[in-house]
């Protein structure tokens, strides 16, 4: 984060190294404290902290043997803590004071860099020193954080005391609002607005295929923003599934009804047995035409599409 502000706009004390400033992707160092801003330690598993992130985000949680907490899941999908830090780190060294990891480009990987620290006016090991808070306390003093180091692939758990400046990282607090899935499950997304009454044609998304995982679509529309009145999912597209590039009306039974204006989608993903690797789902587009108003002379016709990064 590069924030100098809490959710309330008001300043708050961060910590920029002076010889290399604070833009993106260093960003800036912050105390624990500050880090949660009015929110207070997690104390259980799952819990969305929001302290000082963006509304819809919130502080990683890594409460105490929670597997599906967001620094244990980004984690084990990248191997492990003892091999995902080579994943998450930024190659070359520009960034590290050696090798770094495997992450080329921001906005393909997370992109991890040597942020350092600060503590007690000093800032210490830029390049050699990448840790990243989360929301748990571990005492009064003490609070739970993630590094990552230039000299090996690990995202080891440690705990320090809170008047550290650490990185801080955001998570999105609803993976379907992201829209980007890699666990296997099931996921729903948000009601999305078409813009008006729509005829709908077209879903088409992007997936990573590994080995023979298993990707099924389902979409429903809706009359309103709350989907009163929507097919249930259990009624929707039980026989077959909405292949990429599809018809959305081509599933059997169809949820879907020209005319109405919001869409809501289902994806259900899965690896199947003895293949490991779960597959990834984002960039989904849905393509409709808008029906002209009534009122308005003539035979404008708008062609939208709703897409989803």
């Amino acid at each position: 984060m590069r924030t100098t502000k809490n959710p309330a706009g008001t300043d708050i004390t961060t910590y920029c190294y002076p010889t290399r400033g604070c833009d993106s992707p260093w960003g800036r160092l912050y105390s624990w404290t500050t880090a949660m801003y009015t929110d207070t330690t997690a104390t259980d598993c799952g819990q969305k902290k929001r302290g000082i992130c963006p509304l819809g985000w919130h502080i990683p949680s890594d409460y105490t043997s929670c597997a599906n907490d967001d620094f244990p899941l980004l984690s084990t999908y990248l191997g492990g803590d003892s091999l995902s830090g080579g994943a998450m780190k930024a190659s070359g060294t520009t960034y590290w004071s050696s090798v770094g990891g495997s992450c080329a480009s921001m906005g393909t990987c997370f992109f991890g860099v040597g942020a350092g620290y600060w503590i007690s006016g000093m800032f210490w090991l830029s390049r050699g020193y990448g840790p990243l808070w989360s929301s748990f306390q571990v005492s009064s003093n003490n609070a739970r954080f993630r590094l990552l180091l230039p000299t090996d692939a690990t995202f080891s758990r440690y705990d320090d005391v809170k008047t550290m400046g650490f990185s801080v990282r955001c998570a999105k607090d609803d993976p379907t609002v992201s829209d980007f899935y890699y666990p296997s499950g099931t996921y729903t997304s948000a009601v999305l607005p078409a813009g008006g009454a729509a005829n709908w044609g077209t879903a088409s998304w992007h997936s990573t295929l590994s080995g023979q995982p298993e990707i099924t679509l389902k979409a429903r529309s809706c009359a309103d923003i709350n989907c009163t009145g929507a097919t249930d999912w259990g009624s929707c597209d039980t026989t077959t599934t909405i292949a990429n590039g599809a018809s959305l009306t081509s599933g059997v039974p169809n949820c879907m009804n020209n005319l109405q204006r919001f869409i809501q989608y289902q994806v259900g993903l899965s690896s199947n047995s003895p293949y490991t690797v779960t597959p990834t789902f984002d960039d989904i587009t849905f393509a409709y035409d808008i029906v002209p108003d009534a009122s308005f002379i003539g035979g404008f016709q708008f062609i939208g599409s709703v897409k989803i990064w």
